[in-house]
């Protein structure tokens, strides 16, 4: 159709390569094929890497020269605009995670405006972490040991150092949401995330995008949620966690940024193979090929994020155009 062949002249701008014609209803063998080769997915991102040009750095299949992602270092910028990959504001995407995932919700929105990598953006649009929304912390409970952390509790014990941030993202079109994510056993935040999104209709997301391993286990600092002396283990939070999004996301793709914390490695391999609609987003592979000389800001801010918020767009195109999605 006319609709389709605009999609895959936009996906065309973004990679240099074309992309196959898909049929309006492909087998499901072709869906495995296309979104299982899909560059975020495991096994694919051995054979990528970054290299620099004059006028672009570069993230490319080794094997060839056609697939690449271009990020220009400087203007004019192409535009890519979110609605465009994601059939005009059908699909619901919710991402929840770490300031590092953060970035990622900031290149798009740089994308859509057709914005240089590290253009500041408005205070509205960056105002989404683990400062509290409303009220002041108390920092005798947010930070007992003096340390200056003070946003150390939030998401455990909310009614002292308040709520992490969240919002809908109407630079990008509607329904588009995003939460700020603690540490990995935070229930309480959860819970209010999920009254969120249920407040706004978007507790039944198509694409959800999280990140781990950041902030890393809560251990023995103390909130609403757990007001013992039980700790859990690292690798109970963590399985704490996956149970919480397979269980509260049941019907959505689930993108997992991995990016670093050897330990959790296999438990996050083991909880992708549970469904074909869950994918390991190795951002620590992408780190290991990042030139020295390429800019890399807090969470990597910068092209390295580009290239991870281009690539969500490619799988928001795809997934489109199988039928696992009717």
């Amino acid at each position: 159709t006319f609709l389709t062949k605009g999609f895959v002249a936009i996906i065309n701008i973004l990679r240099n390569t074309p992309l196959p014609t898909k049929a309006s209803h492909p087998r499901k063998d072709v869906y495995e094929r296309d979104v299982h080769h899909h560059p975020l997915y495991i096994n694919e991102l051995n054979h990528w890497s970054f290299y620099p040009e004059k006028k672009y750095w570069v993230w490319a299949r080794n094997s060839s020269e056609k697939e690449t992602y271009q990020i220009p270092t400087n203007s004019p910028y192409s535009r890519q605009p979110f609605n465009n990959f994601r059939l005009k504001n059908s699909t619901k995407v919710v991402l929840y995670g770490s300031s590092h995932l953060r970035e990622i919700y900031f290149s798009l929105i740089r994308l859509e405006r057709g914005l240089k990598f590290n253009e500041p953006l408005e205070e509205e649009v960056r105002n989404v972490g683990s400062r509290p929304t409303s009220g002041i912390p108390n920092q005798l409970i947010c930070d007992k040991e003096k340390s200056g952390w003070v946003d150390g509790m939030y998401g455990l014990n909310i009614q002292a150092c308040g709520f992490p941030g969240k919002r809908l993202v109407p630079e990008l079109g509607p329904n588009v949401a995003i939460g700020f994510k603690t540490f990995l056993h935070t229930p309480d935040a959860e819970r209010a995330f999920l009254g969120f999104l249920e407040q706004k209709s978007m507790a039944d997301p198509n694409v959800v995008v999280v990140d781990v391993g950041i902030w890393g286990p809560r251990g023995k600092r103390i909130g609403d949620s757990n007001a013992t002396d039980f700790v859990m283990e690292r690798v109970d939070e963590l399985r704490y966690y996956l149970d919480w999004v397979s269980t509260t996301f049941s019907k959505a793709f689930v993108l997992l940024i991995y990016e670093k914390d050897d330990w959790m490695f296999q438990t996050l391999n083991e909880f992708v193979q549970k469904s074909s609609k869950y994918f390991f987003w190795r951002k620590d592979r992408l780190l290991k090929t990042r030139p020295t000389s390429m800019p890399c800001e807090h969470g990597c801010g910068g092209p390295l994020m580009e290239v991870m918020a281009r690539q969500l767009l490619e799988f928001l195109f795809l997934i489109h155009n199988t039928e696992i999605t009717k």
